[in-house]
């Protein structure tokens, strides 16, 4: 081990002797790393577990640690290795909220969006609190939550014959849906609904969440124990889904950068971070034909087409979340990230002949 695993940052994985991975793991020294696993009794039980079970050893370099540590994810997700937990698909189950593209739309949880969606916000936790907060939002708003097959007629729809429609739930009664079923509402009027409740969900206007949360504690105040309870139960998952949604937003678009590091070995390069997720690893410019090529990439990841692209529905969280916590556990690292225009202007200065980009 000493002599052939490089003291640099990568992943490895132990192979039982029946050929399987069993388990995988990233480390900012792999002979160090894999040293531990060799003691005559190794600090970790786990870890002595695991080496009794282990026939081979294999390892893949990185050329630091933020990639060695998306690489892991991968392989675990890949492979499945039964000593691994963090990682393993379908531990924590993601839905996504979407609203719909029928004539009266509606939001809904799917676990994987759809053509039937228009507009996508997520992937979330699946949990109890997440149902809640989409049956407020269809209530709060009046959207209607009836099945897809209910047919829609508006009140300023053309009919060739007048026809006595009735609501098909007690929620027009109650006055938390306009009843588009039924001819209640105006098309227009319906759509004002539906932009009130994008706007929220979108984190544009959150006076809701403030409406809830005074009426709550003016209710409390006042004695009203009953009624500040409803309005605690319906403030609680909606604040919940704009507090995740919003989480998703910053990681989103605070998190496009190039981010400078360098090999063991003092080669440097750039890490490509956009919309929190390693998108390129890439070679700063340093003559005409690195900065060319470089360049290249640099517009395909940050273009305005790009940037301004809904994310993909199948986007990778796991990865986002895991990238976002290295950075906010190395601040320092952070902090000498390169803003995207700055490094395309670097690429485009050395294609000028201006030899002052780089030094």
């Amino acid at each position: 081990m000493r002599e052939q695993c490089p003291p640099r940052p990568g992943v490895y994985g132990m192979i039982d002797a029946r050929g399987k991975l069993i388990y995988v793991g990233k480390s900012k020294s792999l002979r160090n790393r894999l040293l531990t696993y060799l003691q005559a009794e190794p600090a970790d039980p786990k870890a002595g577990r695991i080496i009794q079970s282990t026939e081979r050893l294999i390892w893949e370099s990185a050329p630091h640690e933020l990639p060695a540590l998306v690489r892991e994810l991968e392989l675990i997700r890949r492979w499945r290795p039964e000593y691994n937990v963090r990682g393993q698909p379908g531990l924590f189950r993601r839905v996504y909220l979407c609203l719909d593209r029928g004539p009266a739309p509606q939001a809904y949880l799917a676990p994987q969006p759809t053509e039937r969606a228009r507009q996508v916000f997520g992937p979330l936790p699946s949990k109890e609190i997440l149902r809640d907060a989409v049956r407020y939002v269809n209530t709060w708003f009046h959207l209607r939550d009836c099945p897809q097959r209910v047919p829609m007629i508006f009140a300023d729809q053309l009919e060739l014959f007048s026809v006595d429609r009735k609501p098909q739930c007690s929620r027009f009664e109650l006055g938390t849906c306009p009843a588009p079923c039924a001819a209640g509402c105006t098309k227009q009027a319906y759509a004002k609904n539906l932009s009130q409740a994008r706007a929220f969900l979108c984190g544009l206007d959150t006076s809701l969440l403030d409406q809830l949360e005074h009426d709550m504690l003016d209710s409390a105040e006042n004695q009203h124990f009953e009624r500040a309870a409803n309005l605690r139960d319906v403030w609680m998952p909606l604040e919940w889904l704009h507090r995740h949604l919003e989480s998703l937003r910053s990681g989103r678009h605070n998190s496009c950068f190039v981010f400078p590091a360098r090999t063991p070995s003092g080669r440097e390069y750039w890490l490509v971070i956009r919309q929190g997720h390693v998108a390129d690893i890439v070679y700063p410019p340093r003559d005409q034909e690195t900065a060319r090529r470089t360049l290249r990439h640099l517009h395909n990841i940050f273009s305005p087409v790009t940037d301004n692209q809904t994310p993909s529905p199948c986007e990778d969280l796991e990865h986002m979340l895991l990238v976002l916590s290295w950075f906010r556990a190395n601040a320092i690292a952070r902090d000498s990230a390169i803003a995207p225009p700055q490094a395309i202007e670097q690429c485009e200065r050395l294609l000028t002949g201006d030899l002052r980009a780089v030094g």
